[in-house]
C-alpha cells in the first residue's frame, strides 16, 4: 500500500509539471503578443504619414505578435494534448506514444 502511495505522489508531480509548462509557455508568448499589440497600435496612431519608413517599423511587431500567437497556440494545444495522454494513462482510452508524435507532428506542420 505505502509503495502504491508513493508512485501516486511522484506521478501528480510528473503530471503537474508536465502540464504547467506548456500553460506557462503560452501565458508568456500572450503577454508577449499583447505588448507588440499595443506597441503597433501606437506606431499606428502617431504616424503622420504611411511611406516604407512606417511600413517597416510596423513590420517587426507585426511578424512578433504573429510569432508569439503560433507559440501561444502550440503551448495551449501542448497542454491539451499532454491532459488527454496524462488523464487516461493507464486506461482504455490510452493515448498511443504514436499517436502523441503525430498529433506534435501535426501542431508543427499547421502552425508552420
Amino acid at each position: 500500500i505505502f509503495n502504491f502511495i508513493k508512485k501516486s505522489k511522484t506521478s501528480k508531480k510528473d503530471i503537474r509539471w508536465s502540464l504547467k509548462i506548456p500553460v506557462i509557455i503560452s501565458f508568456l508568448a500572450n503577454i508577449v503578443g499583447i505588448a507588440c499589440i499595443v506597441i503597433l497600435s501606437t506606431i499606428m496612431i502617431t504616424a503622420e504619414r504611411w511611406d516604407i519608413t512606417t511600413y517597416e517599423r510596423v513590420l517587426v511587431p507585426y511578424k512578433f505578435a504573429s510569432i508569439a500567437y503560433i507559440v501561444s497556440k502550440m503551448g495551449l494545444e501542448t497542454f491539451f494534448i499532454l491532459r488527454a495522454y496524462q488523464g487516461f494513462k493507464k486506461s482504455a482510452f490510452a493515448v498511443s506514444k504514436f499517436t502523441l508524435f503525430v498529433l506534435f507532428a501535426w501542431m508543427l506542420i499547421v502552425a508552420g
